[in-house]
């Protein structure tokens, strides 16, 4: 029944593609609302435990004060030819929003304030911020910014902290920060910038008191390719800081030589992060180290798990008996 809702809802998304439109999911029913303030109506409408499926385009900012799943419609261009990308500028998630689910979505920033049991996947994300919004899931997401799971403070002087949240199988352009308590495993840093060794945007990762194991910590021009912590538990990260203990460390210069295809300065889905060694970079539970292993290996198109428009040559006029030919190719995870 909920695969014939989606199938269902896909073919209208299909029909009406030319318009901006998102799907509110109550209780199996389904409300279309069309136009720039679909979303806006939408979430007026939803309450605790609804759904609401975006179609692509952009949509501003929402804030989210109830328990709910929000689906887009994917970040990979490749994939997105036919839906386009569904985009919006900053989520807020406050503490009524706790539980809720965000997927397939690119967004300038995602906000958490107070907001617990959260989980955001395969979303492509400028930054996160969570403020006191403890056991955050986060996987299979691109993150151009920084993810900081504490207050704008530097890490000697954070507060709000979120404690207890999983960081995984992530790219993480510009570091995790203000990072207390917390499990990090599988993640690509990628970090840009100088400082000093309080300065958090100087490091792929500040933490403390945390599990960090099987990341890939990589090396820009003018930055650190690591950590400024302590007290953590670090393993089977492959590093470029000279010697670390239980860790993998490269040197600096090899991130050609780690990877099959990797580009220096941004992810891209045109290359491709599998390591060239998998087998002697093994991680803490056997898999390798980096995306491709752990909890929550890649998911290779970033592809939302809801059924997901390929292709759509449907007519465009109905025929002679009003009917309306339906040719929709749907992929789903």
């Amino acid at each position: 029944m909920k695969k014939l809702f989606l199938l269902s809802l896909m073919a209208i998304f299909a029909i009406t593609m030319s318009a901006q439109s998102v799907a509110l999911e109550h209780e199996g029913a389904s409300t279309i609302f069309y136009g720039g303030q679909s979303l806006a109506q939408a979430y007026a409408q939803a309450v605790d435990g609804d759904v609401l499926y975006l179609s692509g385009g952009s949509y501003g900012d929402l804030t989210v004060e109830k328990k709910l799943k929000i689906y887009g419609t994917g970040v990979n261009p490749n994939n997105t030819e036919v839906t386009g990308i569904s985009q919006l500028a900053t989520i807020y998630v406050n503490a009524a929003g706790t539980e809720s689910h965000i997927e397939g979505i690119k967004a300038n920033a995602i906000r958490l304030n107070s907001a617990e049991n959260v989980t955001i996947r395969y979303c492509h994300v400028g930054e996160v911020e969570a403020r006191l919004s403890h056991n955050l899931l986060m996987y299979n997401n691109i993150v151009w910014g920084a993810v900081r799971l504490g207050d704008t403070c530097r890490m000697d002087r954070a507060t709000q902290l979120s404690t207890g949240c999983v960081i995984s199988n992530n790219y993480i352009h510009n570091g995790l920060h203000r990072c207390r308590e917390n499990t990090i495993k599988n993640n690509i840093f990628r970090r840009r910038g100088v400082g000093d060794d309080f300065n958090s945007y100087s490091f792929g990762l500040v933490a403390t008191a945390c599990v960090v194991e099987n990341n890939i910590f990589t090396l820009s021009s003018g930055g650190y390719g690591g950590w400024y912590s302590g007290d953590n538990t670090m393993k089977k990260n492959i590093t470029y800081l000279g010697s670390e203990v239980d860790n993998y460390c490269v040197g600096t210069g090899k991130d050609a030589e780690i990877f099959v295809d990797y580009d220096d300065d941004n992810f891209t889905f045109d290359k491709n992060y599998h390591l060239n060694e998998p087998t002697t970079y093994v991680g803490t539970d056997d898999t390798e180290v980096g995306l491709y292993g752990g909890l929550f290996p890649w998911n290779e198109d970033v592809m939302p798990s809801n059924p997901h428009i390929m292709s759509n040559t449907s007519g465009t006029k109905t025929n002679s008996e009003g009917k309306l030919l339906l040719n929709i190719k749907v992929s789903a995870q």
